[in-house]
């Protein structure tokens, strides 16, 4: 075990996994730090300083092998084992409010401050073409796939909401069809013989992969506001996935082959509850003096793009292709993310309950919002997902679970777990190979939270933390 410590609180971790190290970019007055820090001691290999041109914020880092690339102010490959860069472009730079960019086997994809997309060769860092979006387009997010690179945004007067999806060549940046879509597009976007799948806030779709028509539309869930989606291609069935459903659908007609719900926990494990009420307490809390802004909306749409790009990482990481160079990859980043997410609640939590009543409800919102979407993407693991469960028998009567589908057969089973599963909370874990479900955090009572003497924790410092807990329950797995 090891620890490192930065001092400044505005400090991003981009795990490579290839690479087995953590860069670490550290933000400063000017610019930021970047440190190179290795998995197996915790040494830091390399450190360069990163001028910022005067631009707040911390860069997009991605990786491949034993490069990444740094996106912010100047866009540039480098070496993660000696920091020194392989190719420097001043004239690339991206928004800090745009979408991702995206790395795509030799393809870099992404929108510059110019408000172009641009396809660069991530090799060498020459452009390939760079084109324009439609007059009046916010794109959301990237999304390449095979001969096309599918964009996802919102377009006044587009009709069905603004809810644009764009197919564009890519070889040469063409607009080859558009889909005016009834709700946001959320998931990854499968494509196989033909046709183009992808899942909305409460449905799948399918379209021609040729002309962009519409094939089937097929209703998957009654919920419909935003939560990541994601479809899984089998043989004969598209599946898609979303906070409280899991469905099978008929890739050809649409027919839905199964479908199984789950009821939330409680009122704080409802992401629609959460996101309805956060953006009305920000509210109140501006009231108090702070400039007012338009919340609701950025918000939404900040969660859309953050989505939709969490949504096309998996689709990279879920190729069956790639499952086994992408398991050690899975495998280090559910173990780098427990802790760190178990950090960032643990001193969180103890923010929250210094600060005003208005202000902590919304920390404790965001807090039990993060939480949700943590334990749930831990959850979807291979062929499986598992979600917590309330067992309604009546007014009074009420037990809590887990249930867990098997998505090739569509079977499902159902565990209860100890009445006291509130108490717990909703970190989880799943381990399919010996049945169970871990769960790892601190509960849902903050009268119920036992703090610990101060010491350092990576990387905020000395701090004192609440105690943490790890149980495990055994599970009935479906086949």
């Amino acid at each position: 075990m090891w620890s490192i410590t930065f001092k400044s609180p505005d400090t991003g971790f981009f795990p490579a996994p290839a690479s087995r190290v953590i860069l670490a970019a550290v933000r400063g007055k000017t610019g930021f730090q970047l440190h190179c820090v290795t998995v197996g001691e915790g040494s830091v290999r390399w450190r360069r300083q990163q001028d910022a041109g005067g631009r707040q914020g911390l860069p997009y880092i991605l990786s491949s092998g034993d490069d990444a690339w740094l996106l912010h102010e100047t866009a540039s490959r480098l070496s993660m084992v000696d920091g020194r860069d392989l190719w420097l472009r001043d004239d690339l730079a991206v928004p800090p409010d745009g979408p991702p960019p995206v790395l795509d086997g030799d393809d870099l994809l992404l929108f510059d401050v110019k408000g172009q997309l641009v396809r660069v060769a991530a090799g060498t860092g020459e452009t390939r073409w760079a084109i324009r979006m439609p007059d009046g387009f916010q794109p959301s997010a990237i999304s390449p796939g095979g001969r096309i690179v599918f964009v996802r945004g919102l377009e006044a007067g587009s009709g069905a909401g603004g809810h644009l999806l764009l197919a564009l060549s890519r070889a040469d940046g063409s607009r080859l069809w558009s889909f005016a879509a009834p709700e946001p597009v959320m998931s990854n976007i499968v494509q196989r013989e033909g046709r183009v799948y992808f899942g909305t806030t409460s449905s799948l779709i399918a379209l021609d992969a040729g002309s962009g028509d519409r094939v089937f539309q097929s209703r998957a869930t009654g919920a419909g506001w935003l939560y990541p989606v994601k479809l899984r291609d089998y043989p004969d069935r598209i599946v898609y996935t979303s906070e409280f459903t899991a469905a099978g659908f008929d890739p050809s007609s649409g027919k839905r082959l199964f479908s199984h719900g789950v009821s939330p926990v409680s009122s704080e494990a409802d992401l629609a509850a959460l996101d309805a009420a956060i953006p009305r307490l920000k509210g109140e809390v501006e009231k108090l003096g702070k400039e007012k802004t338009d919340f609701g909306s950025s918000y939404a749409f900040g969660q859309m793009t953050h989505f939709q790009s969490q949504a096309d990482y998996y689709r990279m990481r879920g190729d069956r292709g790639m499952e086994a160079k992408y398991r050690s990859d899975a495998d280090f980043q559910r173990s780098f993310f427990l802790y760190f997410g178990t950090a960032e609640v643990i001193v969180d939590i103890g923010r929250i309950l210094e600060m005003r009543s208005i202000e902590a409800s919304i920390d404790r919102q965001m807090l039990f919002r993060s939480s949700i979407l943590r334990s749930c993407s831990l959850g979807e693991i291979g062929d499986y997902v598992v979600r917590a469960d309330r067992k309604w028998v009546s007014e009074a009567d009420d037990f809590i679970g887990v249930t867990v589908v098997h998505l090739p057969t569509g079977k499902a089973g159902f565990t209860v777990l100890s009445p006291a599963y509130m108490s717990y909370g909703l970190w989880n874990l799943v381990d399919f190979e010996r049945k169970v479900v871990l769960h790892h955090g601190i509960g849902l009572n903050p009268s119920d939270y036992e703090y610990s003497n101060a010491r350092e924790i990576f990387p905020y410092g000395k701090v004192r933390t609440i105690n943490t807990y790890l149980i495990a329950w055994p599970i009935t797995l479906p086949r």
